[in-house]
């Protein structure tokens, strides 16, 4: 898939958007903006995912990395408090590793 194909995905995506506020077509664009090397815009995508589902980790822990690894130390210990006030809704592999994370995060990054 070359990457005038991620762009027109992008605007199918965007007109689609235009009627439906399915967090689905956010995830799709996110999907394609990494594809298309644009992390600026994919994190915009997740951001707005977590104000959309407050209570799925997922999306906080990518922030959480990602500000990390900018050395936005201040935002992504925001996010990594925000994986341990939202919790586990649902017991999982995945969502117990994420506040493991977190957990390891604040406690090596917090002063």
């Amino acid at each position: 898939i070359g990457d005038n194909d991620f762009a027109q995905a992008i605007i199918a995506i965007r007109n689609a958007r235009a009627y439906s506020s399915n967090p689905l077509l956010l995830k799709m664009e996110y999907r394609c903006r990494m594809s298309l090397r644009d992390t600026v815009g994919a994190m915009s995508m997740v951001d707005t995912i977590c104000m959309m589902l407050p209570s799925k980790l997922m999306p906080k822990h990518i922030l959480m990395n990602y500000y990390s690894q900018k050395s936005n130390k201040s935002t992504a210990l925001r996010y990594a408090h925000d994986i341990l006030s939202t919790g586990e809704k649902v017991k999982s592999e995945q969502s117990s590793l994420i506040i493991t994370k977190a957990q390891e995060y604040i406690r090596e990054n917090e002063k």
